[in-house]
């Protein structure tokens, strides 16, 4: 079997998704899965997700800082308002502005539960699966009680809110990420000039 992109050189290795031949230069200009070789179609097609994938980050950044700085603002107003504005101490309106920066911590709680869903390994859905089936375990019980706990946890952040989206403004890793894009970019490139 000869190299599938160079047609004269026998092939020393296959494409591990589509099994196509694959030459020393191909192997060292292409990807790797788990070291293993992937052909430059693969391995752009792999590139491609991966850019995919950065993209919607660094777009998740972006809304999650306009909408933490609204939840900043909106919470903001309303303890000040509490503290300075109102003829008298008005606890009501601090303790408003102190749920309204818990939303926040709310929000990442729903972001949170719905990835935990998909991302669960089939190891863990057959123990729990096992579970219920013997009665030792009551898994709606253990999420009531996981979000309750988690949303209690919410809560207590919403005091100390402003330390979390002062870092999510200053240290949010969006440079980091659009440093990889470039990088990615910059290797579809290389992998589609050869």
């Amino acid at each position: 079997m000869n190299c599938v992109t160079h047609n004269e050189v026998a092939a020393v290795a296959t494409c591990q998704n589509c099994s196509v031949g694959l030459c020393k230069e191909c192997i060292d200009k292409g990807l790797k899965n788990d070291n293993k070789p992937l052909c430059k179609n693969c391995s752009l097609t792999q590139l491609e997700q991966i850019l995919k994938e950065l993209e919607v980050a660094s777009r998740n950044i972006d809304i999650r800082k306009i909408v933490w700085t609204i939840i900043f603002i909106v919470g903001g107003i309303s303890i000040l308002y509490g503290l300075y504005i109102t003829e008298r101490d008005n606890v009501f309106y601090v303790i408003i502005g102190l749920l309204i920066w818990a939303l926040a911590g709310i929000t990442d709680l729903f972001k949170m539960l719905g990835g935990a869903q998909s991302s669960q390994d089939t190891e863990t859905a057959v123990r729990n699966a096992i579970r219920k089936e013997k009665g030792q375990d009551d898994i709606i019980g253990h999420s009531i009680g996981y979000f309750i706990g988690y949303f209690i946890i919410a809560l207590g952040r919403g005091l100390f809110f402003p330390i979390f989206y002062f870092k999510l403004m200053f240290f949010s890793g969006k440079k980091e990420i659009q440093n990889q894009i470039l990088e990615t970019q910059k290797l579809k490139e290389e992998l589609e000039s050869y």
